[in-house]
């Protein structure tokens, strides 16, 4: 059971079993564990100038804009882990999912294809979602690995994610009948996004109190898992402590600790900060185009009567989210 998502109430969780601890080779070297919108993009950033690479494709994850693949790849992993369905992914499984494998293995669960795309010198990965509900088994799987938590006060976190989560469920992905199959893609995309929330708050579009709640408890469960798993280490392995492999951070603190904390130099340059917040949800205007493209090309009368009805009225509750959304962002 995720520590993120019980299949009771929030007041019946029970403490999450951790998984068994891998005896794999270094692998990732960085892992944030911090919540979307505490500032993990202008890390993202900052590790790049430290010399930190990612792999493209789990780059663009901040988003959830993954590829049909990965996309399959977390639903199993997902499936697994909530509901029982399959066998929970492992070291072998996230090494291709994150492009840090060295090749397929017998039995392996991941495509050749994928195993072909991995960069053996990618060393860090910043999990924010859909990474978020497996923190503890990313902590075991990666024992060397440094943790990093980008920390941000309750309050303003919920006020700066609420109007993230409203940019990803706008509307117009729900009518994939007035578009092509080729081009259904973000009706899937919107699919993907709802069970990645659902297993994170509870619900797709959770109400304050609740967001607020997980956001917390995830945060606490994370700061208990590395002295536990510490103690499950094979007795006289070498590997770094507890207290030596968690960061809190927040990204207005500048260099000096995320330095101090990783044995870098300090670069002689501000701290980079993330791409402002209409560049970083100026896809979302893209899926109106997509609808609006598709619809112009098509001459059948099949997508006429209900594409028009669909896209006005996606237009009117996309224009109002977006102007409210406007209204109270900020720069991380």
């Amino acid at each position: 059971m995720s520590h993120l998502l019980a299949r009771t109430s929030d007041d019946e969780q029970k403490p999450e079993q951790l998984p068994e601890a891998t005896q794999h080779g270094d692998g990732l070297q960085v892992i944030c564990l911090g919540f979307p919108r505490t500032g993990t993009s202008s890390l993202r950033n900052a590790l790049r100038v430290l010399g930190y690479k990612f792999n493209p494709k789990s780059d663009s994850s901040a988003e959830m804009q993954l590829s049909r693949e990965e996309r399959s790849m977390w639903n199993r992993a997902i499936d697994a882990k909530l509901y029982g369905r399959g066998r929970c992914f492992g070291r072998e499984e996230w090494d291709a999912l994150f492009g840090v494998a060295e090749g397929t293995t017998v039995g392996s669960s991941i495509s050749p294809a994928h195993h072909q795309n991995c960069d053996l010198s990618v060393k860090a990965v910043i999990a924010d979602l859909p990474h978020l509900i497996f923190a503890s088994d990313l902590i075991a799987s990666y024992p060397n690995a440094k943790i990093i938590l980008t920390t941000r006060e309750t309050r303003k976190w919920w006020k700066s994610y609420s109007t993230t989560i409203e940019l990803f469920l706008t509307p117009v992905p729900r009518f994939p009948f007035i578009l092509p199959w080729k081009q259904r893609d973000a009706f899937f995309e919107r699919k993907f996004k709802i069970k990645v929330l659902r297993a994170v708050f509870g619900h797709p579009q959770p109400v304050s109190e609740q967001a607020k709640k997980r956001f917390e408890k995830h945060y606490e469960a994370v700061r208990k898992m590395l002295p536990r798993i510490r103690a499950e280490r094979i007795e006289g392995e070498q590997r770094v402590k507890p207290e030596q492999r968690r960061l809190e951070y927040k990204v207005g603190e500048g260099w000096a600790r995320l330095c101090a904390f990783l044995g870098k130099e300090e670069p002689n340059m501000p701290f980079p900060k993330a791409e402002s917040w209409r560049e970083r949800h100026g896809y979302q205007t893209g899926m109106v185009g997509r609808v609006v493209d598709v619809m112009v090309q098509s001459s059948s009368t099949r997508y006429a009567v209900p594409g028009a009805i669909a896209l006005m009225a996606a237009a009117v509750v996309f224009g109002l989210r977006f102007r409210r959304a406007i209204s109270n962002s900020f720069a991380l």
